[in-house]
């Protein structure tokens, strides 16, 4: 089981290595969208701090949809093959996917005017 979570010694092959290795750069501007989010929350100007956000998603967008379709149509597709993908693990992460680009998606296409709506609390 620590092989799975990464902190074991398992030897992955080069495709294996790629994906994971293209996980934390993704996670990282994952990070940087969550802090622009915080900023259009609370900052003074929500208008000049949302012109960031949107170019900062789409960025992002163009990276994870390369690294989402070798997932999908590779990784999962062998992993499918020896437990299946009806539930389980492959049936989670297609579903995580599927919702992550209809979400990023519905607000590339929601704020294609450049700006959405912003709500104080």
């Amino acid at each position: 089981m620590s092989t799975m979570a990464g902190d074991g010694q398992g030897v992955l092959c080069e495709g294996l290595k790629q994906l994971k290795s293209e996980h934390p750069p993704l996670l990282d501007k994952l990070e940087g969208l969550l802090g622009l989010c915080t900023s259009v929350e609370k900052d003074e100007n929500p208008v000049e701090a949302f012109a960031k956000l949107r170019p900062a998603v789409i960025e992002f967008f163009n990276e994870l949809e390369p690294h989402s379709e070798r997932e999908e149509g590779v990784l999962f597709e062998m992993m499918a093959a020896y437990i299946g993908r009806e539930m389980g693990p492959i049936a989670v992460m297609e579903y995580e996917h599927d919702r992550a680009k209809s979400l990023i998606g519905a607000f590339i296409g929601n704020t294609e005017n450049g700006h959405g709506t912003i709500r104080r609390k």
